[in-house]
């Protein structure tokens, strides 16, 4: 039996954390900017938060990087600032530009504080780098003083995570097993022991360490895990379980299998896979009680937080059902 409740694909930008941007007198006169108050940070922000279809902006080649989110194996974010200037010349305010340079959609929260100007966080979502693009870029916020004639500062925290909070599973679709031969559902959904609450429409097939794990629908690796040994409980800590995530491109969800024995994962981010495809080896790692395979479907709901999805399996007269706990189910192959 075992627990999931951990996003290991959420990124600080380290490299920006507490940013400060030194106070600036702003010498201009009232009236006298040309900057558009319609497009503050509080409503550019809000235009494009959970917005798919937000329209991508080139950077302005006078941008300079301001801060770079390694999401490891997959890419880079980056942040990029602009400065405004006034009719007189001089520094009116900032614009900031996301850029993502990974295959996927990301999600980005910045949380921006300072003097004298509109505090606020907001989450945009940044769509996926496109086949021989070098990156896609959204203007992600504008940053102006609240009263022209005084000195202003900002700093800013980011916090980048993969996919989209506007994704919506696709229920036509259906699964394969992630198994071949014959398993047994040890805990089904809605288990007493650990599937419950947000965790509840997880699947655990009880299945000797070393066994197959096999992809249940075509996807492309964003992350793994198989340095741990640990195992064996329930006191185990949940982010010692090997993992293999797997994203479905087609409605932006995510497949986890989880508990596999240690170097027991045969694939790595980035790699395309289809369904039915060796992807790694089952054990018993982190939470877990007995050794088994820990399946799951979820779309992202905000940062650190996913909506799990209900597991519609393949059956071989190619209608759909869900597994049963106690149940032992054949891979039709």
């Amino acid at each position: 039996m075992s627990e999931v409740n951990f996003n290991p694909l959420l990124k600080n930008a380290n490299t920006n954390r507490n940013k400060q941007v030194s106070q600036v007198p702003n010498q201009s006169r009232p009236g006298s900017s040309n900057v558009d108050r319609k497009t503050s940070y509080g409503e550019v922000a809000t235009r494009n938060a959970r917005d798919t279809s937000v329209k991508q902006m080139p950077i302005p080649k006078t941008a300079t990087l301001d801060a770079t989110i390694e999401m490891p194996d997959m890419g880079t974010v980056e942040i990029y600032k602009n400065e405004i200037r006034d009719r007189s010349g001089s520094t009116a305010g900032y614009a900031y530009y996301v850029k993502n340079n990974i295959f996927m959609p990301m999600e980005i929260r910045v949380d921006l504080n300072g003097e004298n100007i509109k505090e606020g966080s907001k989450q945009i979502i940044l769509p996926a780098r496109q086949s021989g693009q070098n990156g896609s870029s959204v203007e992600a916020f504008i940053v102006v003083p609240q009263n022209k004639s005084g000195a202003w500062s900002l700093k800013y925290d980011s916090l980048v995570q993969v996919g989209s909070s506007n994704s919506k599973h696709d229920d036509r679709v259906t699964y394969k097993f992630p198994f071949s031969g014959t398993r047994i559902v040890a805990q089904g959904e809605g288990g007493k022991l650990t599937h419950t609450g947000s965790n509840a429409f997880a699947i655990d097939f009880a299945m000797p360490e070393g066994s197959e794990v096999l992809a249940m629908r075509d996807g492309v690796v964003v992350s793994v895990k198989e340095d741990s040994n640990e195992g064996g409980g329930l006191h185990v800590a949940s982010d010692k379980a090997n993992h293999i995530h797997i994203y479905h491109p087609d409605d932006g969800s995510f497949a986890k299998y989880v508990h596999l024995k240690k170097n027991g994962v045969n694939v790595k981010v980035g790699q395309k896979i289809k369904a039915g495809e060796l992807i790694g080896f089952s054990g018993n790692t982190g939470r877990s009680t007995s050794p088994h395979l820990h399946v799951q479907i979820d779309v992202p709901k905000g940062f650190n937080n996913s909506d799990l999805i209900p597991i519609k399996f393949q059956g071989s007269n190619g209608e759909p059902f869900k597994a049963e706990e106690g149940k032992s189910y054949r891979n039709p192959g």
